[in-house]
């Protein structure tokens, strides 16, 4: 069978190449070194993508194209343009509108792209450089983490959906501070909240958020059962409180919600993106049951993390009967899977910060690598890749 790889995703394949040397090189014990060059490196690449050209000639529709005719309309019509003039409605999502509008004044769409990169990649990174300095890991976890993420992150996604990865990137970055450096639960749940006005399906993230926090409360077990079946609870009671709801903006999410727990009607399906989800559910299992895991889910500081991650994937497991919400879902969970990587033995510092060794935990390491490798080779032999172009 012939390949064909477009100029566009030849570039992108020899830049995550470059990436995995600079990875193997002594670059990689300079974390930050190694972050901001692949943060600058992606970007350039997110910047050079033609959405435009992408839909007219290979017929691959994104979100970005959407975005650039809203754009424009802002360009021409201003912030109070009329509603006809717009693909989206952004009366409920100010923070996006205001993205929007300020790339808008900038005259150049192609910063959209761009600075979302930044912002997904970018975060990301600072998340990773943040827990291997708190937790005093090898100067190559986050070096390591970052390829990771690369590789396992759907780089056309990434830089075409615009919000969904911006607010998964920002939730994962809140639920750190959340959670394992106990920041202010006021100023982490005002940003959680802050998110609804980036995508409503964060109403989910947060109600699993609320969930974590009620299992130390109640028995973990009635909690998994809650959340396996929480198409049916939550579709109850969206159509509850849709009947008591007078403000608009409140009515929007849970119409939101109620989408995506009802279930998907279409028919369109698409099996290798089904498989790539649920690899990513088993590598997460895997990883729980690692002894680093278990061993800190009796820590106070990553215990709720932990938690927090074990409900998410019953959640996603739920959800498996609803394509695009299934779909949506696991895309976090390699976010998840690469902050509990941090727990593997081969990153921990001895008291003399020299790093132990464990040859146990190079299996976690290989399982790891291989699940890299097959997200790699979806992406770039299907056409996921091969249909972008500058």
């Amino acid at each position: 069978m012939r390949i064909n790889f477009s100029s566009y995703s030849a570039c992108l394949l020899i830049v995550t190449a470059f990436l995995y040397v600079l990875m193997k090189t002594k670059t990689a014990k300079n974390s930050k070194m190694y972050v901001a060059t692949a943060v600058i490196l992606l970007s350039v690449i997110a910047y050079l993508f033609d959405p435009i050209k992408a839909w007219i000639e290979n017929g691959n529709y994104t979100d970005l194209y959407r975005f650039f005719q809203d754009m424009e309309a802002f360009r021409v019509y201003g912030w109070n343009g009329d509603r006809e003039y717009f693909s989206t409605t952004y009366n409920n999502l100010p923070l996006v509108k205001m993205f929007l509008y300020f790339i808008s004044l900038l005259g150049n769409f192609r910063f959209l792209s761009l600075i979302t990169c930044l912002i997904v990649y970018g975060f990301f990174g600072k998340l990773l450089c943040d827990i291997q300095c708190d937790e005093m890991r090898d100067a190559r976890f986050a070096s390591t983490g970052m390829f990771m993420f690369i590789a396992m992150e759907n780089f056309k996604v990434a830089i075409t959906n615009i919000r969904m990865p911006i607010g998964m990137t920002l939730f994962c970055l809140i639920l750190y501070y959340d959670m394992v450096k106990k920041k202010s639960p006021l100023i982490c749940f005002a940003c959680y909240f802050a998110l609804l006005t980036i995508h409503s399906v964060f109403a989910l993230f947060i109600l699993i958020r609320l969930l974590a926090y009620l299992t130390n409360k109640f028995s973990k077990v009635w909690i998994y059962i809650l959340v396996l079946f929480s198409g049916v609870f939550v579709s109850a009671a969206t159509e509850f409180l849709q009947k008591l709801g007078n403000g608009s903006y409140i009515l929007s999410i849970l119409y939101k919600i109620d989408f995506y727990t009802k279930g998907s009607k279409s028919e369109y399906y698409e099996i290798p993106i089904i498989v790539i989800s649920l690899i990513k559910i088993l590598t997460i299992v895997y990883l729980f049951s690692r002894p680093e895991v278990r061993q800190s889910n009796k820590d106070n500081e990553y215990s709720r993390i932990i938690n927090f991650s074990k409900i998410y994937v019953v959640f996603c497991l739920g959800a498996v009967w609803n394509y695009y919400l299934f779909i949506r879902m696991t895309s976090f969970i390699p976010y998840l899977m690469i902050i509990l990587f941090n727990k593997n033995s081969v990153f921990q510092l001895d008291n003399n910060y020299t790093t132990k060794t464990n040859d146990r935990a190079d299996y976690q390491q290989y399982v790891l690598a291989l699940v890299s490798l097959v997200h790699v080779g979806y992406y770039f032999l299907s056409y996921q890749y091969r249909i972008m172009c500058f």
